[in-house]
């Protein structure tokens, strides 16, 4: 009898920030603030199991995603001491923050027994994700 567990995991934690902080901007045109993030996180997990009379497989694949993206214009509640901010624009002030996560996971299994008593395989895929995107 042989037994063959497999198991892959793939985590990000990425944090993306753009941010006017304790400082005066007087611009003729446009002020931009953006943050954009995109991560891409796959995991692939394969299993084998082989015996000559039992064989039992099994193969799990985690992917696991957690990012934090900001912008702002001014003080975060973050505990920043940084000093007064001003921003005045010709045009228009524009504050943005983006997140575009891509999640993959992929789990397979081959379990053989020869003699033909029994193989038994398994595989599964879990996803997770669990970001924040704020602007302000």
């Amino acid at each position: 009898m042989q037994v063959r567990p497999a198991i892959g995991i793939a985590r990000v934690n990425d944090r993306g920030t753009a941010r006017i902080e304790g400082a005066t901007v007087d611009a003729g045109g446009t002020v931009a603030v953006l943050a954009d993030q995109a991560t891409v996180a796959q995991a692939l997990t394969l299993g084998g199991a082989g015996g000559k009379s039992y064989a039992v497989g099994g193969s799990i694949s985690v992917t696991v995603v957690a990012d934090t993206t900001r912008a702002w214009i001014g003080r975060f509640d973050d505990g920043s001491t940084a000093g007064d901010t001003k921003v005045t624009a010709g045009a228009s002030v524009r504050v943005k923050a983006t997140n575009a996560a891509s999640l993959g996971s992929i789990a397979g299994q081959l379990s053989i027994s020869p003699s033909g008593a029994a193989a038994v395989g398994a595989s599964v895929g879990v996803l997770v994700g669990s970001n924040s995107t704020e602007a302000r």
